[in-house]
C-alpha cells in the first residue's frame, strides 16, 4: 500500500472514545498505516475521500494533537 494502494484491505482504527454519543455530524476519523504512509478517512463515510500522508508526518501530527497544539482556546 502506498499513495495509490488498496486501502480497502487495511486494518482501520478509530479512537476508543468514539461512540454513539458523538455530536450530530460527528468528527470521528479512522486511521490505517502501511510501511511508508498512513491514511485518514471519515469513519461515517469509509468509501469516501481519504488523506494519504507520509508516516513521519502522521506521527508528528498525532503527537501535536496529543499535546494540545490544535486545541481551541
Amino acid at each position: 500500500m502506498g499513495g495509490q494502494g488498496d486501502w480497502a484491505t487495511a486494518s482501520w482504527r478509530k479512537s476508543k472514545r468514539s461512540g454513539s454519543d458523538d455530536p450530530p455530524g460527528g468528527g470521528c476519523v479512522s486511521l490505517a498505516a502501511s510501511a511508508s504512509c498512513g491514511a485518514i478517512r471519515d469513519t461515517r463515510n469509509p468509501c469516501g475521500t481519504m488523506i494519504i500522508i507520509r508516516k513521519a508526518a502522521l506521527r508528528r501530527m498525532l503527537d501535536e494533537i496529543k499535546n494540545g497544539v490544535f486545541d481551541l482556546p
